[in-house]
């Protein structure tokens, strides 16, 4: 299989290593439990980013605020919860003191990169299920984090709790030791080669131009959180174009190939929909004294055969990047001879002939150990 077997040990581990003074503790209910979270990123010593993870852009795993919600067992009644911003947390954070009204098997899920008010709101599990964030929200140094929805097996202590907490094992709440997973919700494309192949065609020596990049059908709106393990947040509907990036100069040929990664866009989940996520190109075929230049757009759904291509889905996933290589032939274009009066230029031919290559990587993720105490 062509995605990466170890990707979950290539990520930013985030380990827990403080819990809360005691001497600070609050005043709780005899009933009440409180839960605290201390992060800290390991094998980042002078970088805000994962080096190990070569897919990863700096800033994508900033932890610029979490937030913790606490539900009883059934997710009937909110126990407690907590947002707390954080200034610089590049290599360690704590988030203390989340109250919890009583001490019962709870419903407990984190985030990272949340707005502050996105909690208040919120009474019920299944409240806070239906709550989208918009792909807006989403910036290479802002990117939304969710864990799975962890539900105790047993009722939270009365004295001190944990949970992934991995020096501890079996003292852990259910025994969970293993670090907790904070999942991107966002997806990323990145086109990071174009190049031409005219050797032996009608086109050979000819150059083309790459006059603007976009998405197609991009999912614009997510769920929050998934209740399994970098599961599925697809919202509904919320499907639209971006808008295009223009380029000035852009060229290339079969001599000169484009290898810098001239476009990166952020877009969320989109794998049930029927208008699947495309990349579109507008490129255009350098004329000559002999031939006119010939604009075409060109459109291609992403990913579309990821199964095929020993890939574990199709189309757009969560907390994925999918790095796009694009090329022209001989028959991407056509050669439209020079007239000695020519005509207006014609509008550009749509064209969904794209020739692509997808390859389908995984974000290094984000772990973290909760402590409740």
């Amino acid at each position: 299989m062509k995605l990466l077997a170890n990707i979950f040990l290539s990520g930013l581990a985030i380990l827990a290593c403080v819990s809360c003074s005691k001497d600070e503790d609050p005043v709780l209910p005899l009933e009440g439990a409180k839960l605290s979270v201390a992060v800290k990123a390991s094998g980042t010593a002078t970088k805000a980013y994962n080096p190990n993870d070569v897919n990863e852009l700096e800033g994508e795993a900033y932890i610029n605020n979490l937030a913790v919600v606490v539900f009883n067992e059934t997710g009937t009644e909110l126990l407690g919860y907590k947002w707390e911003a954080l200034s610089g947390a590049e290599h360690s954070a704590i988030i203390a003191d989340v109250p919890t009204t009583n001490a019962v098997r709870a419903r407990i899920i984190v985030l990272a990169n949340v707005p502050r008010d996105l909690l208040s709101t919120v009474s019920t599990y299944d409240e806070f299920q239906t709550r989208l964030v918009d792909l807006s929200s989403q910036s290479q140094t802002n990117l939304t984090m969710s864990s799975q929805v962890i539900v105790t097996k047993s009722a939270l202590s009365e004295e001190d709790n944990y949970l992934g907490y991995e020096d501890l094992g079996d003292q852990n709440v259910d025994g969970i030791s293993d670090p907790i997973l904070l999942t991107r919700v966002a997806a990323r494309i990145d086109l990071v080669n174009i190049s031409t192949r005219f050797a032996g065609t009608p086109f050979a020596g000819r150059e083309v131009r790459i006059d603007a990049v976009g998405i197609y059908n991009m999912k614009t709106k997510s769920y929050y959180f998934s209740e399994a393990d970098w599961g599925e947040t697809e919202a509904p509907d919320a499907v639209r174009n971006s808008e295009d990036t223009s380029f000035e100069d852009l060229l290339v040929n079969d001599g000169a190939s484009i290898s810098n990664t001239p476009f990166v866009h952020y877009v969320m989940e989109n794998m049930k929909s029927d208008d699947h996520t495309m990349i579109t190109v507008k490129a255009t075929l350098r004329g000559n004294s002999s031939y006119q230049d010939h604009t075409k757009i060109f459109t291609a759904v992403i990913n579309a055969s990821g199964l095929q291509n020993d890939y574990d889905h199709n189309f757009i996933r969560r907390n994925y990047v999918y790095r796009l290589r694009i090329y022209f032939d001989g028959e991407s274009f056509d050669n439209i001879p020079v007239t000695p009066d020519p005509g207006p230029d014609p509008e550009p031919e749509v064209d969904t002939n794209l020739n692509i290559a997808v390859q389908v990587v995984g974000w290094g993720p984000v772990m973290q150990h909760p402590v409740i105490d």
